[in-house]
């Protein structure tokens, strides 16, 4: 895939709230609030239409580690995020790929309408520019593109005194973005031939080849799911699809269809047991956790506080 993925992007309901809860728990800030109204942005068009109404969403970014967070709460006008609350409620809704020539930007959008992945939304924002794409049937998510062009200078920031330093000591390393399907051949062959999304590695996970498999607290005696694995844009993509047996996977397919389900945080063993113990304590229960061939991926119940599910993996050593 053309870029690097550099920001993902969580659709949230009340944005002060959130900002708080990251802040205070993952030391995730401070954000900078970026207001997007006709004062601010131009040329916004939404599936194709020039919006000409009063329109208002407020973006709040920051970054922790290598990845930059986007909470978006929209409050008036046309846009796509609009239609992911009423459809999902909050939740995560893409992640944001850079790609900084402007002239290459166009032209592969243009590719990706040639595939049949419409523009859905796109703007400006000095001399930034978003593209959606309409990816979500055919790769189980909106992809956002962009050229990560120069804006002004924020005024609005949370915390307000932006010299604070977050009493949180782990730095996450947001290094994976994991979707639960319904059919992984079917998203994997969309991402290789949509994308470009090659090298995948597929795995059949059971409960019999496991070192242990909690869910929501109970050891579960038969589960299956399969994960493919790709590195792209300097992120590894996870695609799920349960099988058998209870797991938060099965759980978010059943309510949400296919679609965006996690971040996950990869560090070293004592690293992630450390995070484990710290984030239990603050009151953020741990879901589901999996072991295997030496490494761990658990889930945490963030979803209400975040709009989002975290988690911490050590299947990938990496650096925190």
């Amino acid at each position: 895939m053309k870029g690097q993925i550099k920001q993902f992007c969580v659709i949230v309901g009340e944005l002060e709230t959130s900002m708080k809860n990251y802040w205070e728990i993952f030391g995730v800030g401070p954000f900078q609030k970026n207001h997007f109204t006709p004062e601010t942005s131009h040329d916004i068009y939404v599936r194709g239409k020039k919006v000409e109404e009063d329109y208002h969403f407020c973006c709040a970014c920051a970054w922790r580690g290598k990845m930059e967070y986007e909470l978006i709460r929209p409050y008036t006008g046309p846009n796509i995020y609009w239609d992911h609350l009423e459809a999902y409620g909050p939740g995560m809704h893409h992640f944001k790929v850079v790609i900084p020539d402007d002239d290459e930007l166009k032209a592969y959008m243009d590719t990706m309408e040639e595939k049949g992945m419409k523009v859905i939304q796109t703007g400006w924002i000095d001399q930034d520019v978003h593209y959606y794409i309409d990816s979500l049937e055919k790769l189980g998510m909106i992809v956002e593109f962009g050229n990560g062009g120069a804006i002004r200078e924020c005024t609005d920031f949370y915390p307000a005194d932006r010299s604070l330093k977050s009493s949180v000591e782990h730095v996450q390393n947001i290094r994976r973005i994991s979707l639960v399907v319904d059919k992984l051949e079917k998203y994997k062959a969309s991402w290789e031939n949509l994308m470009e999304v090659t090298g995948w590695t597929v795995e059949r996970h059971t409960r019999d080849q496991m070192e242990a498999f909690e869910y929501k607290g109970s050891d579960a005696e038969k589960v299956s799911f399969l994960t493919a694995r790709a590195e792209t844009g300097g992120i590894q993509l996870e695609l799920i699809q349960p099988e058998e047996g209870p797991s938060v996977y099965a759980d978010f397919l059943e309510s949400h269809g296919p679609g965006l389900f996690r971040i996950v945080d990869l560090c070293g063993k004592e690293e992630a047991e450390k995070e484990i113990k710290r984030l239990t304590e603050a009151g953020i229960p741990v879901t589901q956790c999996w072991k295997e061939n030496g490494g761990m991926d658990c889930c945490f119940d963030t979803q209400e506080a975040f709009s989002v599910v975290m988690g911490i993996g050590t299947i990938l050593e990496g650096s925190c």
